[in-house]
């Protein structure tokens, strides 16, 4: 599916459509990463943000994302009454990827998950997290490996 993005201010004017779930804007420091990802949370009445399909624009900050992993834990342990195995990163895995895939568990909807340049994106946690059928934009300076989930790789 192709999301159709738009974000315009008096300043800043972006538009571009992404085709995969996963997008990487790859670019060197001072091109409008930041800015757009600004824009994006913005509460200013000048900034105006157009998305197709019904989607919204979310920017996910590692406090944010922190907030929905411990959410994830605590319902683990609640739901199997068993400790969260965080000393065996590939059973971890398996049980965040098997909790986020469940749509009542993720905690966004309908939406463009925006990454500003944030290191949690290459950890096994969040593979665990993007994995969960959503679409992601990640903002980066240089190329990063992903784990993945499902493989364990």
């Amino acid at each position: 599916m192709q999301v159709d993005i738009s974000v315009r201010s008096k300043k800043f004017n972006c538009s571009f459509s992404i085709f995969d779930k996963i997008t990487f804007i790859e670019s060197d420091s001072g091109m409008g990463k930041t800015q757009f990802s600004l824009r994006v949370v913005s509460s200013a009445t000048t900034v105006k943000t157009v998305v197709s399909n019904g989607f919204e624009l979310i920017v996910l900050s590692k406090k944010e994302f922190n907030r929905s992993l411990n959410i994830a834990k605590r319902n683990i342990v609640k739901h199997t009454g068993q400790e969260f195995p965080e000393s065996d990163k590939d059973q971890a895995g398996k049980l965040l990827f098997e909790y986020w895939s469940q749509e009542d568990n993720f905690p966004i909807f309908d939406s463009v998950i925006i990454i500003d340049d944030e290191d949690f994106i290459s950890s096994r946690e969040f593979s665990s997290y993007f994995n969960a059928d959503k679409y992601y934009q990640s903002l980066v300076r240089e190329k990063i490996f992903l784990p993945c989930a499902k493989c364990g790789n």
